[in-house]
């Protein structure tokens, strides 16, 4: 079995493009795209968004996405954070992690009681800074709400 210790998780908010029956006006292009790469503890090591409106389309749609999709791929920081591998801790393959559902934020429920006892995983302080971290990411604007969602589950999934 093959051990990947990074991954791409390419989210589509809007693809579209907007042709006019009148042709006089040429077909518009809008997009919102949003990548990130994970390690192999699901955590994002970069995040590259591209998101706009172009009122001149020229070509073939599928070549306009093919150029959007190019521009998020090779953003030199996606490409130096999938270009720096991990170095195994054990010999044994990582198996993939399944898809989570999003969830909604954590602050919508009561935190969990102080001296309470924890299951097994990583240490709660560990969870609270990732939490924290995520948090910053979508206060300033560089996650978008799915994004936020979905990592806070896979966080809390840890517990």
């Amino acid at each position: 079995m093959l051990r990947v210790d990074r991954a791409i998780v390419l989210t589509v908010a809007d693809w579209r493009t907007d042709m006019r029956t009148d042709s006089s006006l040429p077909p518009q292009l809008f997009y919102n795209l949003d990548l990130q790469v994970l390690d192999s503890r699901g955590e994002v090591l970069v995040e590259q968004r591209l998101a706009g409106h172009e009122r001149e389309m020229s070509g073939a749609a599928r070549d306009a996405f093919r150029q959007k999709l190019e521009l998020v791929i090779n953003a030199p920081e996606v490409t130096q954070a999938l270009s720096v591998s991990e170095s195994p801790a054990t010999a044994e393959p990582a198996a993939p992690a399944p898809p989570v559902a999003p969830r909604p934020p954590a602050a919508s429920g009561p935190p969990p009681a102080a001296g309470s006892p924890q299951p097994a995983g990583p240490p709660t302080s560990d969870v609270a800074t990732q939490l924290q971290k995520l948090k910053e990411l979508y206060e300033k604007g560089l996650v978008t709400e799915d994004v936020y969602k979905e990592k806070m589950r896979e966080i809390l999934n840890k517990l």
